[in-house]
C-alpha cells in the first residue's frame, strides 16, 4: 500500500470536502484521477481513493479506512496535513490513498475517510474477475453510461456555443447594417459638400465680380457727384454776383440821380433804401422787431444779409429768409424801372 498528497497554501476557512473517486492512477503533473470507475479487474495494479478538500489548515490529520467484502478493516492509512507558504489554510488540497490490487479478493469493498476522526466520505467500488462475462457486460454499460454523461455535457456545451454563435451573429449583422447605414450617410453628405463647395466657388466669383462693378460705380457715382458739386458751387456764385451787380446798378443808379440835384429822384431813392423792412412782403412787426435787434431796419440794410445767417440769427426757417430777400430785391428792382 502507498499514498501521496498535494496541496495549494491560501488563507484559513471551514474545511470542505469538494470531490472523491475510486480510480486507477492520478495524473503526477495536474494531480487530477485517472481512470475513474466503481468497478475493478483483479487483474488491474492499483486503485487509488482519491480526495480534493478546500480551505484546510496545516496539522488536521487525514485518514483511510479500507473494509473488504466482509465489512473488516483491511487497511488504515493516515496522514497530518502540512504546513505551506507562512502556515494558514489550503485553499486548494489533494490527497489521495493507493492499494495493491494484488492480494485482495472479489467482491464490494468500501473507504471511508475522516479528518480528524469525523466521518467526511464514505465510497463503494467492486473488484471483479475479468473473465466474467457479466462483469465485463456490467462494465461497459456503466463505461456508457459515463460515456452518455460525458455527451451530454458535449451536447449542453454544444448548445451554449450554438446559441452564444447566433448571438454573436446577431451582433455582426446589426453592426453591418450600421455600417452600411454610416456609408451611405458618409457617401451623401459627400456628395452634398461637393455641392455645396460647387455653390460657393460659384458664389465667390459672383461676388467678386460684383464687388468689381460696385467699385466702378462708385467711382463713376464720386465723379459725377463731385462734378455736380462744382456746378452748383459755380452757379451759386454766378448769382450771387449777379445779385450784387444788381444792387450796385441800383445804388450806382441812385447816386446817380443824388449827383444830379433833381431832388425827386433823390428823394425817391432815399425813400426807397430807408423804408421801414415792414414793407416788405411777408415781414410784420413781430419779425421785423426780430431784425432790428441785429440791426437791420430797412430795406437796405436786409438785402445785404445772406439768408442762412438771417436764419440762425433770428431763429426763422432758410426759406422764408430767403424769400424776403428776394421781395426786397424785387421791390429795389421795381423802384428803379
Amino acid at each position: 500500500m502507498y499514498s501521496s498528497s498535494y496541496g495549494l497554501f491560501v488563507s484559513v476557512r471551514a474545511h470542505k470536502v469538494e470531490r472523491y473517486v475510486f480510480c486507477s492512477d492520478v495524473d503526477p503533473n495536474t494531480h487530477e484521477p485517472i481512470g475513474i470507475n466503481s468497478i475493478f479487474y483483479s487483474n488491474n495494479d492499483t486503485i487509488c481513493f482519491w480526495v480534493n478538500i478546500s480551505d484546510i489548515s496545516p496539522g488536521r490529520t487525514l485518514m483511510f479506512d479500507w473494509y473488504d467484502p466482509d465489512d473488516n478493516i483491511y487497511r488504515r492509512w493516515t496522514k497530518v496535513v502540512e504546513a505551506s507558504g507562512d502556515g494558514q489554510s489550503h485553499d486548494w488540497y489533494v490527497s489521495w490513498n493507493a492499494n495493491r490490487i494484488k492480494g485482495m479478493w472479489l467482491g464490494m469493498w468500501k473507504v471511508i475517510f475522516y479528518i480528524d476522526d469525523k466521518v467526511e466520505a464514505s465510497l463503494s467500488f467492486e473488484l471483479v474477475d475479468p473473465q466474467s462475462t457479466y462483469w465485463i457486460i456490467k462494465n461497459l454499460l456503466t463505461s456508457i453510461t459515463n460515456l452518455k454523461i460525458q455527451i451530454d455535457k458535449i451536447t449542453s456545451d454544444y448548445e451554449i456555443l450554438f446559441y452564444n454563435y447566433n448571438s454573436i451573429l446577431l451582433e455582426y449583422n446589426s453592426i453591418n447594417n450600421n455600417y452600411e447605414k454610416l456609408l451611405q450617410e458618409y457617401s451623401d453628405v459627400n456628395e452634398n459638400y461637393t455641392i455645396l463647395y460647387n455653390d460657393y466657388i460659384f458664389i465667390t466669383s459672383k461676388y467678386e465680380s460684383a464687388l468689381t462693378s460696385l467699385n466702378t460705380t462708385r467711382m463713376m457715382m464720386y465723379a459725377s457727384l463731385g462734378f455736380g458739386i462744382l456746378s452748383f458751387v459755380g452757379l451759386v456764385i454766378f448769382s450771387l454776383m449777379g445779385r450784387r451787380t444788381t444792387l450796385k446798378s441800383i445804388s450806382g443808379s441812385l447816386s446817380f440821380r443824388k449827383q444830379k440835384g433833381k431832388e425827386k429822384v433823390i428823394e425817391e431813392g432815399d425813400e426807397i433804401l430807408h423804408k421801414d423792412v415792414t414793407k416788405v412782403r411777408g415781414i410784420g412787426p413781430k419779425y421785423a422787431e426780430k431784425l432790428s435787434e441785429i440791426g437791420i431796419e430797412s430795406i437796405d440794410d436786409l438785402v445785404k444779409y445772406n439768408p442762412k445767417y438771417l436764419s440762425d440769427k433770428i431763429g426763422v426757417s432758410r426759406e422764408i429768409t430767403s424769400r424776403w430777400i428776394e421781395n426786397a430785391e424785387e421791390m429795389l428792382l421795381q423802384e428803379t424801372q
